[in-house]
C-alpha cells in the first residue's frame, strides 16, 4: 500500500508539472510563433540565438516556473536540478570536474620565484570550496574533484618552497563544520566566515613576512553586524528556484571605529571616499529584497571588477598589498584594506590590459597574496600570470 501511494503521488506531481509546463508554454506561444516566422528567411543558427534570447528576457512568468519546477522536484525527492546538486544537509552546489593542475603549479611557482628576486613577500591562499574534503554529503553516484585539485596544486607548491595557507585544512583542524562557513543557496562563504578567515590571513603574514598589526583590528568585538534575514537566493538557488532549497540571511560586518578610507574601481568611473561603510558597502545590492534581481552578496566592494584600489592612509601596516582575487575575496579584502595603507586587487579573468607580472612590475608592491577557490583551476585565465590567454 505505501509503494502503491508513493507512485500514486510521483503521477500526481507529474501531470501537475505537465500541466503547469503546457500553461506556460501557451502563454509564451508569441516568442515560438515569432521565431518560426523566421525559419527560411536567416540562418538557423542566428534564429536559435534570437530564440534563447527572447526566452531568457521575456519568458512569461519566468521566475514562478523556476519555483514550481523546483518544487515539484524537492516533492519528488530528486537531489539535482539544473546542474546543481542538494547535498545530505540539504545544502546546494555544483560538483567539478578533475583537472591537470600542472600548468597552474608551474605558472605560480614561476610568479613566487619571480617575487623573491625582486624582494617581494608571497603567499598563496587556498579557500574551501563547498564540498568539504572530510563529508562531502554528496548523493550516491556523484562525483567532485574540487578537494584532489586543490590538493595536486598544493602539493606541487610546497614541494618548491612556495609559502601557502590552506583555509581548508585550518578550519578542519580548529573544529569549525566547512559547510556553516557557506550560505545554504549560494557557492560563496559567507561574511562572518570570509572575517575569519581574514583573521588567519593577518596571523600568518605576521609570522611569514614580519609584519605588525595591532590585534585591534582583527578582534571580531570591535565590529558591528546588521543581518538581513530570508534576504538572499544565492546563485544555485536561482536556477532552482525558493522552494528547492530555501534561502539565507545575510549579514553586513563593519567596525565599530572610527575611519577613513577610499575605493576607486579605474574601467568603472567609480570613486567612493568616506567610512568603512561609505566606501565598502554598495547598498544597492541590499536594500530590496530581489532573489532573482539581487545579488546581496555583492553589497561587499559592488561588483566583479577587473581591478580595485584601496587607500587608507590611517592603516597600521604602511605596506602596499596586491590580491590576486576570485570571488571569495571580495569581503576579505573589505578587511585587509584596514590594515594596510594601499590594498590593490586584481581579478584575472576580467583584467585585460597587461600581465599580472607587467603590472607588479609597473606598480611594485611589497607583498602579493594569491587567494583562491578551487574553482579558479578551472578558470582560462586564472594562473596566467605572464601571458593572458585569448578566447
Amino acid at each position: 500500500m505505501g509503494i502503491a501511494m508513493k507512485r500514486w503521488k510521483e503521477y500526481l506531481y507529474i501531470v501537475l508539472f505537465c500541466g503547469i509546463l503546457l500553461f506556460f508554454s501557451w502563454q509564451n506561444r508569441g516568442i515560438i510563433l515569432e521565431a518560426l516566422a523566421k525559419v527560411g528567411t536567416e540562418p538557423v543558427e542566428k534564429t536559435i540565438v534570437e530564440l534563447n534570447s527572447s526566452y531568457n528576457d521575456g519568458f512569461y512568468g519566468k521566475y514562478v516556473f523556476i519555483n514550481v519546477n523546483g518544487l515539484v522536484h524537492r516533492l519528488l525527492n530528486q537531489r539535482s536540478m539544473n546542474d546543481v546538486v542538494k547535498l545530505d544537509n540539504g545544502y546546494l552546489t555544483e560538483v567539478v570536474s578533475s583537472v591537470d593542475v600542472s600548468a597552474q603549479t608551474a605558472e605560480t611557482i614561476k610568479l613566487y620565484e619571480g617575487l623573491v628576486a625582486q624582494g617581494m613577500d608571497f603567499l598563496y591562499v587556498q579557500t574551501p570550496y563547498k564540498i568539504s574534503k572530510y563529508a562531502s554529503c554528496l548523493p550516491v553516484g556523484v562525483e567532485d574533484s574540487s578537494n584532489s585539485n586543490a590538493d595536486a596544486l598544493l602539493v606541487g607548491l610546497t614541494d618548491a618552497g612556495v609559502p601557502t595557507l590552506d583555509l581548508r585544512e585550518w578550519f578542519y583542524e580548529e573544529g569549525i563544520d566547512q559547510y556553516s562557513l557557506f550560505f545554504k543557496t549560494d557557492h560563496h562563504w559567507t561574511p562572518e566566515a570570509a572575517f575569519t578567515a581574514f583573521t588567519q590571513i593577518i596571523k600568518t603574514m605576521e609570522a611569514d613576512w614580519g609584519i605588525t598589526v595591532d590585534s585591534f583590528y582583527t578582534d571580531p568585538e570591535h565590529y558591528e553586524t546588521r543581518t538581513y534575514e530570508d534576504w538572499f537566493l544565492g546563485s544555485g538557488g536561482k536556477r532552482v528556484g525558493i522552494y528547492y532549497g530555501g534561502v539565507d540571511d545575510i549579514s553586513v560586518l563593519y567596525p565599530s571605529f572610527e575611519t577613513q578610507m577610499s575605493l576607486n574601481v579605474p574601467s568603472e568611473e567609480i570613486f567612493r571616499s568616506g567610512s568603512f561603510q561609505e566606501v565598502i558597502f554598495d547598498y544597492a545590492n541590499i536594500e530590496e529584497k530581489g532573489y532573482f534581481e539581487k545579488n546581496p552578496y555583492h553589497v561587499y566592494i559592488g561588483d566583479e571588477y577587473s581591478l580595485v584600489r584601496h587607500s587608507n592612509p590611517s592603516a597600521p601596516c604602511e605596506k602596499k598589498l596586491l590580491i590576486v582575487k576570485d570571488s571569495f575575496v571580495l569581503p576579505v579584502q573589505a578587511y585587509l584594506s584596514l590594515c594596510f595603507t594601499q590594498v590593490e586587487v586584481i581579478d584575472l579573468r576580467l583584467y585585460e590590459e597587461k600581465s599580472l607580472y607587467e603590472y607588479i612590475e609597473e606598480t611594485g608592491p611589497d607583498m602579493v597574496l594569491v587567494m583562491y577557490n578551487p574553482y579558479m583551476l578551472l578558470e582560462e585565465n586564472g594562473f596566467s600570470f605572464f601571458e593572458r590567454k585569448e578566447p
